[in-house]
């Protein structure tokens, strides 16, 4: 079990759960509640889907995949879930 840390949790996706802290989200624990991807987004949207999440920085949305790096830089008014090799 993993004790309550976290102001905002969501089941787990695979290996990975989407966690937030404070008012930063978009962060990503293992199943002992290590950290894989730190809270420091200002907004995210979902699990990864296809490999990537939804992750706002400042004012505009981008990619990230499963170690945190961005797959596509912030660039967008909004972000969702990939689905079929599409948003």
């Amino acid at each position: 079990m993993i004790n309550p840390q976290f102001d905002y949790a969501e089941a787990f996706d695979g290996h990975l759960a989407s966690v937030g802290l404070g008012h930063k989200y978009g962060a990503h624990i293992d199943r002992t509640g290590k950290y894989i991807i730190n809270p420091q987004f200002d907004n995210a949207r979902g699990d990864f889907e296809e490999g990537l999440a939804a992750v706002k920085g400042g004012t505009t949305w981008g990619y990230i995949d499963d170690t945190g790096k961005y797959a596509i830089n912030p660039q967008f008014d909004e972000a969702f879930a990939f689905g079929d090799g599409l948003v």
